[in-house]
């Protein structure tokens, strides 16, 4: 209820939205696509705009191909492992966006 999300479940579309609307505050990206990689959207997106780059969290299985593992490993982007619940789900967004746009993050209910 806080955020409004736009979601794609294919690469070509998320890089089409990217270019379409510009900058997104997070950008959750599923490590395998059916037509891409992340890697291949994340670099993609950032070749549209580089301050995408941060804005990345890669949303990873329990196993994926060595390269791609290593690839995805060597950014310094958040990973989060499937399956998460909404909590987590919540919890990375919040985090997401201190580091990208602290002045975005509603103050913490107490």
């Amino acid at each position: 209820a806080e955020h409004d999300v736009i979601a794609s479940t294919s690469g070509r579309d998320a890089i089409a939205l990217v270019k379409r609307h510009g900058l997104f505050d997070v950008v959750f990206c599923e490590a395998e696509l059916p037509d891409m990689t992340a890697l291949e959207v994340y670099r993609a997106a950032v070749r549209v705009n580089s301050a995408l780059a941060p804005r990345f969290v890669f949303a990873v299985g329990r196993s994926l191909p060595a390269g791609l593992d290593a690839e995805l490993s060597a950014l310094p982007n958040e990973r989060i492992s499937r399956p998460f619940d909404v909590g987590t789900l919540i919890d990375v967004v919040r985090s997401q966006l201190e580091r990208t746009r602290p002045s975005l993050v509603p103050a913490a209910r107490a």
